[in-house]
């Protein structure tokens, strides 16, 4: 079964703890020529970003904090890892598991020279079961409202770090980049729009060499020009707030703009990344559209050339479309 990304939330009065949920996935490239394994080391898009960001966009590694979430559920898990800024525990023995941590690690790379992300001082955990019947006895037991019928969840809790739940399948290197890029960009900033989480999400769970070219939906959107001749509507995935209303046309959709905005330019991509550190900083301002309208005009059409000449574009693409 399709596996999409999860953003759920919830508030209610029962809620086990009192907690508030966050449930997500996602994926991700950068350049539209072939990737090496080795993401390109670029200087972030911090001209794009707010004066008060610009002096945490460059570096990351502040220490951590202690986790706070295996001490309530310590019961299922028989091992332990610390990393730098993440924590995994597993129902099984973590021998063995340097490629996870190695995904996690280059992930969280990408992130910080692609889309600038600011130091994060949240500790991510991660929760891995070694068979589906564990990992849904866990939801089950600690989360009995979360959705059962995904591999893998990320789940905020108010006031506390963000966990990765996941069980081991052999899908498991997409799964940990598309729910990592949901807790990353959590931990980094307090509010992102629902269509940008997912879309990023979808765009970075692919690996380095594979993002830009061979996501399934790239098909859709190169053929998308043929039949209706013109871009989805940003305004209508914004004004979408719940995750319940988001079906696979959403999730194409979201990901065909990050994909337009990272390969397109330069100017697009540095704008992406200034509006997420705006936006993720919890400043007010205007909606997407708007802002992509005042810097690019014809965004529209240069969306549908986009994709209409994506093939094309693709083997000439040079280093101009990495942010400086």
């Amino acid at each position: 079964m399709k596996f999409f990304c999860i953003k759920f939330k919830v508030a209610l009065q029962y809620f086990y703890l009192g907690m508030c949920l966050v449930l997500c996935a996602g994926n991700t490239a950068f350049v539209a020529a072939q990737w090496s394994d080795t993401p390109v080391d670029i200087e972030p898009a911090v001209s794009e970003l707010p004066p008060s960001l610009k002096k945490t966009a460059v570096k990351g590694g502040e220490s951590t904090p202690k986790p706070q979430n295996d001490t309530l559920f310590s019961r299922y898990f028989v091992d332990q890892r610390n990393a730098e800024g993440f924590h995994i525990c597993a129902n099984f023995s973590l021998n063995g598991v340097d490629s996870i941590l190695g995904e996690i690690e280059r992930l969280e790379r990408d992130l910080k020279n692609f889309l600038a992300l600011p130091r994060r001082n949240e500790l991510i955990e991660i929760f891995l079961f070694e068979s589906e019947a564990s990992y849904l006895n866990f939801l089950k037991n600690e989360f009995p409202t979360a959705p059962c019928d995904r591999r893998a969840l990320f789940i905020k809790q108010k006031g506390m770090s963000g966990i990765v739940i996941m069980q081991l399948t052999k899908e498991i290197d997409d799964d940990i980049r598309h729910e990592m890029t949901h807790a990353l960009l959590h931990a980094c900033y307090s509010d992102i729009p629902l269509w940008l989480d997912e879309g990023l999400a979808e765009y970075f769970e692919l690996s380095p060499e594979k993002r830009a070219n061979e996501k399934p939906y790239i098909k859709k959107a190169m053929n998308n020009f043929i039949f209706v001749k013109t871009a989805p509507s940003i305004k209508r995935l914004e004004n979408i707030q719940e995750i319940f209303a988001f079906g696979i046309k959403e999730y194409q959709e979201s990901w065909a703009w990050v994909h337009f905005l990272i390969h397109r330019s330069s100017k697009t991509h540095q704008l992406l990344a200034g509006y997420l550190a705006t936006v993720g900083s919890g400043k007010s301002v205007d909606s997407f559209e708007k802002y992509l309208s005042r810097t690019v005009p014809d965004y529209k059409s240069q969306y549908v050339d986009h994709f209409k000449n994506w093939k094309d574009f693709q083997i000439s693409v040079s280093k101009e479309n990495i942010i400086r």
